[in-house]
């Protein structure tokens, strides 16, 4: 019902865990106590539906953090703009690649602002970790965008039985084209690759990637709570 998040325990340096069903919070205050002291922060993230009562939550020690949007988009209906046709695709599996700290342009709308010393330096720093995961594991699908030798920026995805889950997006510190031109760029490459849907999510606080989606022509499914627990020191 509760184990070890091996990614965030990475990234954060202590151990961290995730709530994975929430049968969790039907066991006495003691019981859950003792499961959630061995974590420095846990998260619990669930579908609105099936979320349980929101103070049974509060009573946990949990509290809200994010909510986070899902969507399904169909890739054979992306037509690029002039802007987003001229950036030039390389593909790790054909041009490796790897994404450092101070490449990324900063992510003002994650929930993990809410950790205790989770600067922007930190938070990037997840963002790295996870991009070079995903490249290693996935290079067919991992793209970086380039235009008159500068980087500016990377669609990092993992396919799924003929669809593709868009994993992650991020413009380039020095990127002067739009995320626009990005997202609808890295979609039309992977209907090139075959792949015909696309699903992801991301947080609600993020209308900026909320309007390109929804000028993408995104079906939008039923969002995620995200809750969180912190261990007090």
């Amino acid at each position: 019902m509760i184990k070890k998040h091996e990614f965030n325990s990475e990234w954060w340096g202590e151990e961290v865990g995730i709530v994975t069903d929430s049968a969790f919070f039907a066991q006495s205050p003691e019981t859950q106590f003792g499961a959630l002291q061995r974590f420095a922060w846990v998260e619990f993230v669930q579908p609105v539906s099936k979320l349980p009562e929101r103070t049974t939550l509060a009573n946990s020690g949990f509290f809200y953090i994010d909510s986070q949007v899902r969507f399904r988009i169909d890739l054979s209906h992306i037509k690029p703009g002039s802007c987003a046709s001229a950036l030039k695709v390389e593909i790790a599996a054909e041009s490796p690649f790897v994404i450092n700290e101070g490449d990324l342009k900063t992510f003002p709308h994650e929930r993990f602002y809410a950790l205790p010393g989770a600067s922007e330096t930190r938070v990037n720093a997840r963002y790295v970790l996870w991009s070079n995961n995903l490249i290693r594991q996935n290079p067919t699908t991992c793209l970086r965008f380039t235009q008159e030798g500068s980087v500016q920026g990377w669609f990092l995805s993992h396919p799924e039985s003929g669809s593709v889950d868009l994993t992650l997006a991020m413009l380039s510190s020095m990127a002067s084209a739009s995320g626009f031109d990005v997202y609808s760029r890295a979609l039309a490459e992977y209907f090139s690759m075959g792949l015909r849907f696309g699903s992801a999510s991301f947080s609600v606080r993020n209308s900026p990637v909320h309007n390109i989606y929804s000028s993408l022509g995104a079906r939008f499914l039923e969002p995620r709570e995200c809750w969180m627990w912190i261990r007090r020191r």
